[in-house]
């Protein structure tokens, strides 16, 4: 055997080890697995440079628009270092479907499909497992996420009922089991985008199909659906509610969330694009940019929830269009199926009503920021253009400028990966050694962090900052809060930090302006700037300036909306709360009866019976008794890998909710400092807290009998 034929062999059996393993790795919704997927299949394509050239690639032109644009928008990125990342990550899935193309010949194709549906069909068995064993209310498989199973069960249904259209009673057998099972669990997520996709996918492969494989494949689905729908039978009220609540917010009525949450989603990424319409804000850039054009308390995302927009808000009119190019060129991929040989058509088909399913549902949903889908979803698209468009090799061919392109992208796959997972591992040790007091240890990791990223990072430089602070070295620590800015600056968190630190070296003055500048980025992140800049204001003497502005929090975060923004941030609660005993101490000297109503508003936060999507009606107010609180999580509660910043957490589900009148709560990285009574006692309790290993930790406690304003 060749080494040539070697390779022809390793590569494309190595490719679909690759899609299968990040599957079971959480779909590769974790860094480290996408890391490692980048890595592999940079490695694959140095495997491919002594294979004999062949014809050029169909799709080289929008690849060539794709990354050109991407790299434009890069330069100007808002956030390089994120769009340093999210080209890895385009280059990984658009590697993939050139291997497939290069690599998977008729043979294969047919193995391929075989493997695709034995993965659709092991992960809709862990998404049933899920709903049988488990007693959970949605089927999420090794995703974690219903909504990321249904996305990944849409590219192998079309190929699953295919197989129930084959000439062999035993094929037709196993694909109607599996065709089952996979229906099943995409009614379980209860994903109401997947199931509209799907219906089209699917409705594409049996219009696309002719004959007995068609009439096959029409049994097979109806008889497969009929059972679906008995087995799944005593879920059916699940199903209407949600459907229900659908059209009744379509319709302006009920009490639907996610449709108004996504439009706020859809609105920040336009509000990108409008404001950058031809590059866009940068590649891999919503996550933090989208925070300054948020315009609702509590709705953000790291996605937009559309692929579409997302890609005009972050690369502009230019980056829209050349991957909608791409699009167009797939598609007219899918025209020339009816060339391929009538053997072939079935199982080619089903490739093409997977991808338009797909491009279908990333209209909806945040599908490619889990690795699995995405790198599925070329996979299948490169084995589509194998079939209408296969590789021709020759000796003679035109091989160099192709190699070239190749090896440039297996460099960059391979080295710019590393060195993140590199950093990412020291950036971690940093953090770890700042929550046990090391600072030289932390500062020393972050150094090395900073050193191994292909381009600097604004939280490393924000860490670094909050080290210096410790060390009351303010002006090395305003020095790497102006580079986190700089690198960040639509992240309001930076100039905040900045803010404190100038407080700290004592310049109020300056402290209160950077503050409004936050404040100013993003209006409807937390509660708690807007107390921190009033704060501020009355020590400058600018009592109506502290006012005005703890109006615009109060008018930010209004208690009508308290039970969608605390479901992200329960603190939230508790730091309106101490926004209006602020205001409160302020009016008291001119105004006692505003001081009291402002008060008053206080404890109705406090006390409020706001709905909270997916918390349990019990804990609908966040609070538990005090002792039993704190014992419960120290004693059996420990939160093990509770990442820095997250806040105060939720009292466990096991405990009595009871009244607990909170008046303060302050935050930050790895400390927390909670002020709260007793309801009718008239005893003030502080807690300091701190971040450790095992979790959040009460390090100090103290009483006062009396409650002075916060």
């Amino acid at each position: 055997m060749s080494p040539s034929l070697d390779r022809r062999t390793l590569v494309p059996w190595a490719l679909l080890a690759v899609v299968g393993g990040v599957l079971l790795a959480y779909g590769g919704r974790y860094l480290p697995a996408q890391l490692l997927a980048q890595i592999a299949i940079g490695g694959l394509l140095l495997l491919t440079l002594m294979l004999p050239g062949a014809a050029r690639f169909p799709w080289r032109w929008p690849f060539a628009a794709i990354f050109t644009i991407g790299v434009a928008s890069t330069v100007g990125s808002v956030n390089r270092l994120a769009s340093i990342e999210e080209l890895c990550r385009w280059a990984v899935c658009l590697a993939t479907a050139w291997i497939a193309w290069r690599t998977v010949d008729a043979l294969r194709r047919a193995q391929f499909s075989l493997a695709i549906v034995g993965l659709g069909t092991l992960a809709a068995a862990s998404g049933l497992i899920d709903i049988v064993v488990h007693h959970a209310d949605l089927a999420a498989s090794f995703f974690n996420r219903s909504n990321d199973l249904a996305a990944y069960l849409l590219l192998t249904l079309p190929l699953t009922l295919v197989l129930t259209g084959g000439e062999s009673r035993t094929w037709r057998t196993i694909g109607t089991l599996a065709f089952a099972a996979q229906i099943m669990a995409l009614l379980m997520t209860q994903s109401r985008s997947a199931l509209l996709a799907a219906g089209i996918g699917l409705a594409y492969l049996l219009f696309n199909t002719a004959g007995i494989v068609r009439r096959r494949m029409i049994v097979g689905s109806l008889a497969t659906g009929v059972v679906g729908l008995v087995l799944v039978g005593p879920y059916a009220m699940r199903f209407v509610a949600r459907f229900t609540s659908l059209v009744q917010s379509l319709l302006g009525r009920g009490d639907e969330t996610s449709t108004p949450w996504r439009q706020a989603l859809l609105r920040a990424a336009m509000g990108m694009g409008m404001d950058h319409p031809l590059l866009g804000t940068g590649p891999g850039t919503y996550a933090t940019a989208s925070r300054a054009y948020q315009d609702q308390p509590g709705y953000y995302s790291i996605n937009a929830h559309n692929f579409y927009v997302q890609l005009f808000g972050e690369t502009g009119t230019l980056g829209l269009l050349a991957w909608c190019g791409l699009f167009a060129a797939m598609g007219l991929a899918m025209w020339r199926i009816r060339q391929v040989p009538a053997e072939e058509r079935a199982p080619q088909t089903a490739l093409a009503a997977a991808l338009i399913a797909a491009l279908v549902h990333i209209g909806f949903d945040l599908d490619w920021s889990v690795l699995a889908i995405p790198l599925l979803f070329w996979l299948m698209a490169g084995m589509l253009l194998a079939g209408v468009a296969p590789p021709i090799e020759s000796e003679t061919a035109p091989t160099r400028s192709g190699r070239v392109i190749r090896l440039a992208a297996a460099l960059v796959l391979l080295i710019v990966p590393t060195r993140s997972a590199i950093a990412t591992r020291d950036f971690q040790k940093g953090d770890r050694a700042l929550s046990q007091g090391d600072i030289a240890g932390a500062l020393d990791s972050y150094d090395k962090a900073q050193a191994a990223l292909p381009h600097h990072s604004a939280a490393v430089a924000g860490s670094r900052a909050e080290a210096f602070t410790l060390l009351r070295r303010y002006d090395d620590a305003l020095v790497a809060v102006d580079e986190a800015i700089h690198l960040d600056p639509l992240n309001a968190a930076y100039p905040l930090q900045k803010a404190q630190l100038l407080a700290a070296k004592g310049d109020i003055k300056g402290a209160a302006a950077v503050g409004a500048d936050a404040v100013r980025i993003n209006p409807y992140r937390h509660p708690l700037p807007y107390i921190v800049l009033a704060r501020w204001l009355r020590q400058l003497g600018q009592t109506d300036a502290a006012l005005g502005w703890l109006e615009q929090g109060e008018s930010r975060f209004p208690l009508r909306a308290l039970g969608r923004y605390e479901a992200y941030t329960p603190g939230d609660r508790y730091e309106v709360a101490s926004l209006f005993l602020l205001k409160a101490s302020l009016q008291a000297p001119k105004d006692a009866a505003a001081a009291q109503r402002s008060r008053d508003r206080a404890q109705e936060v406090l006390t409020a019976e706001a709905p909270t999507p997916g918390l349990p009606a019990a804990l609908a107010t966040p609070s538990g008794t005090v002792d039993a609180y704190w014992a419960a999580y120290k004693a059996k509660k420990p939160l093990v890998g509770v990442l820095p910043g997250a806040g105060v957490p939720l009292p466990p589900k096991d405990l009595p909710a009871s009244r607990q009148g909170w008046v303060w709560v302050e935050r930050d990285r790895t400390t927390a400092h909670l002020v709260y009574t007793r309801p009718g006692v008239p005893m003030r309790i502080v807690d300091d807290l701190e971040l450790r290993d095992g979790g959040w930790l009460i390090v100090r406690r103290t009483g006062q009998a009396a409650e002075p304003a916060p």
